[in-house]
């Protein structure tokens, strides 16, 4: 016993020491900037203040990019079972939990249990479907995803599995809880048991779902899209729109990122002027969020969503008009060609080089490109082959993005 006792009281004690150490964020800038940094408190004017390096400082939201906690905190996270339901938001999220009896008497609103302190009620006009079935039927799963694609207004759709195939059943979606079910197609309502029914999906709504600017993923690989309220180092609080508020621990948090009217995607844009050449007359259009062969973009080890893939020589010219303040991305040969390929990257504004890098190849480290763009017109990207063949040239703008100039932000949103 001797022994023991003060082993264990050794395991608390780190255990405890681990939980105070300061919360360190990787801060990802809309300048290409990377900052490493002990968070103080993102405040409920949008300013995120922290320490780096002993000394105190701050900047806004609307210039961060991507927020990711890189402490180990110790939590035993959200408690949700294997066999979980499967909730697709309207808003593009995803989230596993489990339907609960509801309190309310609130038409077409579920009551479900995603791990906070208490059931979250969710509209019906916030969902886009819910999977009821513990384990998938990889056809049934094809023609539930593409419903979900394709969903129309005003006609919910219920997806029977039978003998691994899909039966389609349209109608209205009256009620869902874990007893079970009521749907109405024509003039006759039905109801019976969850294990009787694959899945749901909702209409569309009329009008779109509303944006908000910063998509959550947590470790467990549900997402959300939500409004940053505050945060220090117990956890964040954000406004996740039907979901309501919620106060999410820094455990349960992959990755947050932002996006702000300030923003906007060059995969998102219409360039003005596309040019192509190649030594062996191939043709290689470019690729919107893809890379030029159509798969993911990957530059290293790091998938990314957004960006331009093409193949030297491939020049892009953007109209600016004096709209934006500041040009990013991160350049490199595109994983899925190895060690080969290699290009010259080089970024014109107005016919003034701004940047040009020295030759890339195949299998190195990507390059952070930030250029300030103010005042210019026109935008140029050069991808270059070089003095050398252009046989594995494939190669990679990943999350090229424009900042706008303070104050000539888009009213409606969009791009």
């Amino acid at each position: 016993m001797s022994l023991i006792l003060p082993f264990v009281c050794f395991l608390l004690l780190d255990r405890a020491t681990a939980n105070e150490e300061p919360l360190r964020l990787r801060v990802g800038l809309f300048d290409a900037r990377t900052l490493d940094v002990e968070l103080i408190e993102i405040t409920s004017q949008g300013r995120v203040r922290y320490r780096l390096k002993d000394r105190e400082a701050e900047i806004a939201l609307d210039d961060v990019l991507r927020i990711s906690p890189q402490r180990k905190v110790l939590s035993r996270g959200r408690r949700i079972s294997s066999d979980a339901d499967t909730f697709y938001l309207a808003d593009g999220g995803v989230l596993h939990g489990r339907m609960r009896t509801g309190r309310s008497n609130a038409p077409r609103v579920l009551q479900v249990d995603i791990g906070w302190e208490k059931p979250v009620p969710i509209p019906f006009a916030a969902l886009a479907a819910v999977r009821t079935a513990s384990m998938e039927s990889p056809e049934v799963e094809r023609e539930f995803q593409r419903r979900i694609a394709d969903r129309k207004p005003g006609r919910d759709t219920m997806i029977i599995a039978k003998d691994g195939k899909a039966v389609v059943v349209p109608g209205s979606l009256e009620r869902l809880e874990p007893e079970g079910w009521e749907f109405r197609f024509g003039s006759r309502t039905r109801s019976d048991r969850l294990d009787k029914v694959y899945g749901f999906v909702l209409s569309a709504p009329s009008v779109e779902p509303r944006e908000r600017p910063a998509n959550v993923l947590l470790n467990d690989g549900d997402r959300f899209t939500a409004q940053i309220l505050s945060a220090d180092e117990s956890g964040l609080d954000v406004d996740a729109g039907p979901l309501g508020r919620l106060t999410l621990p820094w455990a349960w948090i992959r990755t947050i990122d932002l996006r702000s009217d300030r923003m906007v995607y060059l995969s998102d844009m219409e360039p003005l002027k596309i040019e192509q050449d190649s030594m062996t007359g191939a043709s290689w259009p470019p690729q919107r969020d893809k890379n030029v062969t159509g798969g993911s973009i990957r530059l290293g080890r790091r998938i990314y969503e957004k960006g331009i893939g093409v193949h030297a020589d491939t020049t892009l010219t953007y109209k600016l008009d004096g709209q934006f303040e500041r040009f990013s991305a991160v350049v490199g040969i595109d994983h899925s060609v190895g060690a080969y390929g290699s290009v010259v990257f080089r970024v014109r504004t107005d016919d003034k080089i701004r940047y040009e890098s020295q030759l890339v190849r195949g299998g190195e480290a990507p390059r952070t490109v930030s250029v300030d763009v103010t005042g210019a017109k026109m935008l140029t990207l050069e991808c270059d082959m070089a003095r050398e063949l252009d046989l594995s040239d494939h190669a990679d703008w990943a999350n090229a993005l424009l900042i706008r100039t303070k104050g000539k932000e888009n009213p409606g949103g969009g791009v």
